[in-house]
């Protein structure tokens, strides 16, 4: 008997834990959709994200009536979409060891580089605005810093008095994306309702929430943040503790997370005022995911002729058999035209990168324009055309771009680099690390095409037809490393 009862209980506490924790349970995608009215005409910009930071492939998007709609989608990237983030972090009753271990996660997580906009705000006593978002990258990396070397205090701060303001600091600026991150203890005493309150909010806002807890102080432990954080389809992660590079690791993954997925382009002629969308796609193994319907509600209303035209596409059969062979030879030659039609006007509204301009030519020299910034230190580094002029362009700290615009701190003259053909960021400790920024003729290092790889010394680097060799400073490294 007591056997049977325990088997019941253990039952019964696994079908509560599935209830209470679905995004575990299985994998989710998240879409949202707006209407936006282009030249070209109006269209649906939808978004699709995987909650776990998956990668999706073979997307489709339907309307009402599971009718396909037509659509063009772009991977979601760092360099061409914006993303808006804001890290609250928690600073009171963290004792100096738990504040540079915030620091640390800070200085590689809050890092404005490419189109990403980031504001940081700290809590003590009450809440500190250290960064604006889209601040400069020295201002956050100083305020960062004063976070890591800061002395503790005793306040006993409330996460959720200071959550509201900020979704509202989020939701004023454009962005494709926005994320408020939390870093806190994990430790709240707000109610349920304060939780739906800010969750429901969020979500109106369309702001993303990710609670993540570094260092656990004294305090009574809540799942209240986690549960906010899954409400608004964001994560909480708990690296109390996780080591060093779990910390370190935690800031890439962080980022995965959240700008993964696609931008869909929906064609909106045709389609009904009030419309809803519903996205599918593929993930690892052959998993079917679907998102939940998106209701959007359009900004224009179609002309006669193009409702005329939706109409006969979508009761083609019955005006044929209405009208007989006369009439239906008529439609069919009207949707041959109106198909011919649609393709051309999109082939004007498709973005096509122009580069290379014209066919390399292998006799012409490679010219260099860089610009000349004053540098208080040494170069940690050198890109060193190879050839017969060699000239040497320095790298310092930071991100020098690379490509045949003149806007970039290395220019290469060559109809083989792209306009914008990749970055190089340079960490003081001497790490040097080179992205491809979704270019045609690619990046390869040591002969071998990467779309982001760590240089090390003397390694050759190709830009379309253009060869670099790298070479680290070591002394160069060694000092400012010291400093």
């Amino acid at each position: 008997m007591r056997i049977t009862q325990l088997g019941i209980v253990a039952l019964l506490t696994g079908l509560i834990s599935l209830t209470l924790t679905p995004h575990e349970a299985a994998a989710q995608i998240t879409a949202s959709c707006s209407a936006r009215d282009e030249k070209g005409g109006e269209k649906f910009f939808c978004q699709v994200r995987s909650v776990a930071g998956e990668s999706l492939s073979d997307i489709k998007a339907t309307g009402e009536g599971g009718r396909a709609l037509e659509f063009t989608s772009e991977p979601y990237s760092w360099t061409r979409n914006r993303t808006a983030l804001y890290f609250l972090v928690q600073t009171a009753d963290l004792n100096a060891d738990q504040l540079r271990r915030v620091g640390q996660f800070l200085e590689r997580a809050a890092s404005p580089v490419g189109e990403r906009q980031i504001g940081l705000g700290t809590v003590d006593y009450s809440f500190s605005e250290r960064a604006a978002l889209g601040a400069y990258r020295l201002q956050v990396e100083r305020e960062v810093q004063a976070i890591a070397t800061g002395s503790p205090t005793r306040a006993y701060p409330e996460m959720t008095d200071h959550i509201r303001p900020v979704i509202d600091k989020l939701a004023a600026v454009k962005a494709d994306r926005r994320a408020l991150v939390l870093v806190s203890d994990g430790a709240s005493s707000a109610s349920a309702a304060t939780e739906r309150e800010i969750a429901d909010h969020a979500r109106s806002k369309g702001v993303l929430i990710y609670n993540l807890v570094l260092a656990k102080t004294d305090r009574p432990q809540s799942s209240l943040l986690n549960r906010i954080s899954e409400r608004t389809d964001g994560a909480a992660r708990d690296l109390a503790t996780g080591s060093n590079s779990d910390v370190v690791k935690l800031a890439s993954d962080l980022f995965t997370l959240i700008e993964n997925g696609s931008i869909l382009h929906i064609d909106a002629r045709g389609l009904p005022q009030e419309t809803e969308v519903t996205i599918k796609a593929s993930a690892a193994g052959d998993r079917q995911l679907t998102a939940p319907p998106v209701a959007v509600s359009r900004l224009t209303e179609d002309s006669f002729q193009e409702r005329a035209l939706s109409f006969m596409s979508r009761n083609m059969l019955v005006i044929l058999a209405g009208l007989g062979l006369l009439v239906g030879f008529t439609m069919i030659l009207g949707s041959v035209a109106r198909t011919r039609w649609r393709e051309g006007r999109e082939a004007q509204m498709e973005v096509v990168d122009s580069d290379p301009e014209a066919p390399l030519d292998p006799n012409a020299p490679t010219e260099i324009v860089f610009k000349s910034v004053a540098q208080s230190s040494e170069p940690l580094g050198w890109l060193e055309l190879m050839g017969a002029d060699g000239a040497r362009m320095p790298l310092h700290a930071g991100s020098t771009r690379i490509g045949r615009h003149r806007e970039n701190e290395i220019c290469l003259l060559n109809n083989s680099v792209h306009r914008r053909h990749a970055v190089v960021q340079a960490s003081d400790d001497g790490n040097f690390l080179i992205h491809d920024l979704a270019t045609t003729n690619g990046v390869a290092v040591n002969g071998a095409r990467v779309s982001q790889k760590n240089l090390a010394n003397g390694d050759i680097v190709e830009l379309g037809e253009v060869k670099l060799r790298f070479t680290a400073n070591a002394n160069a490294v060694g000092t400012q490393a010291s400093a």
